[in-house]
């Protein structure tokens, strides 16, 4: 081995030792500002979180006058519940379960997200008989946003109450199933019966397959924005009793899904579902309702999740 050669080799382990030393500067220096960067947009989310409070927002304040104009709304964490992830797992998918201490005096309820493209969500009739507010949902997030429940008394009074919730890109989020398979199915339905209280209410759930296309997704195909397409109206009706009445909107997921509550007394032997969508396409189909259901306890209501 010449002198050279020495040099040289000499020469590249130095450099190659200076360069991995370079590298593990610069890999802690990239790893403290991330730290800080994460620490910072936590704090940020949390304190956005723990110290909002109702109708502080600009947003929500131009909402509430478009949707409830002229109302008050009153802090409804004494009248119900709303539970949903703080994070959701699916932004196109968000679970959401809405419970009333005392269910029977509520006329309707509402569903507004802040920072959606389509903030109303959707509005549910229980001013009838056999009719409950109480309802399970699944709804698209897409940002982070605050969800609100607002629900009239049938003496004319509004109470809210508001969840945060983090999630995003639930409104353009492709079809879970593809186009071609989710119009192939449009319009099934499925139902099941699942329980019935000692006060009589009988816990049903009812799924409709459709799209539900929100006008902010795009074909892969085509390359083109698909247009708005999605359940408008849902009507379960009994011996001419209503049931259940949703009127949703796009925030609602891909094949709406809907757990609600109905009192089983004095209705017939079958149970007729009416659904139409934004096209003008009617779905229907009817069940025979079960003689008997598993009989459970009522549960006391409980103050529970994230009301603010």
């Amino acid at each position: 081995m010449n002198r050279h050669q020495e040099y040289t080799r000499g020469e590249y382990r130095k450099t190659n030792a200076t360069k991995r030393a370079e590298r593990a500067v610069v890999r802690r220096t990239l790893t403290a500002v991330m730290t800080v960067g994460l620490m910072h947009l936590t704090l940020t989310s949390h304190h956005a979180h723990a110290g909002g409070k109702l109708g502080d927002h600009s947003i929500w304040l131009e909402l509430k006058e478009q949707i409830f104009p002229g109302e008050t709304l009153q802090d409804g964490a004494h009248l119900m519940t709303m539970q949903s992830p703080m994070r959701a797992l699916d932004a196109a998918i968000v679970p959401i379960s809405i419970r009333f201490k005392n269910p029977e005096t509520i006329k309707n309820l509402s569903l507004v997200i802040d920072h959606n493209p389509a903030p109303f969500a959707m509005k549910l009739y229980s001013d009838s008989t056999h009719e409950s507010p109480n309802v399970d949902v699944r709804i698209r997030i897409d940002s982070y946003t605050y969800l609100r429940a607002v629900a009239e008394t049938k003496t004319g009074e509004f109470f809210e109450i508001a969840n945060f919730i983090k999630a995003a890109g639930g409104c353009s989020a492709p079809s879970l199933s593809g186009m071609a398979e989710a119009e192939k199915h449009m319009g099934e339905m499925k139902m099941k019966f699942i329980e019935q209280d000692t006060n009589g209410m009988v816990k049903a759930q009812f799924l409709i397959r459709h799209p539900n296309y929100s006008g902010f997704q795009f074909d892969q195909i085509s390359r083109s924005e698909i247009p708005a397409h999605y359940i408008d109206s849902v009507i379960i009706t009994s011996n001419g009793k209503t049931l259940f009445r949703v009127e949703p909107s796009v925030s609602m997921s891909e094949n709406p899904h809907f757990t609600f509550f109905y009192k089983g007394d004095d209705i017939g032997k079958t149970i007729d579902v009416l659904a139409t969508d934004s096209e003008g396409k009617i779905y229907q189909r009817h069940w025979d309702v079960p003689p008997s259901l598993p009989e459970v306890v009522v549960k006391p209501f409980t103050i529970k999740g994230q009301s603010i």
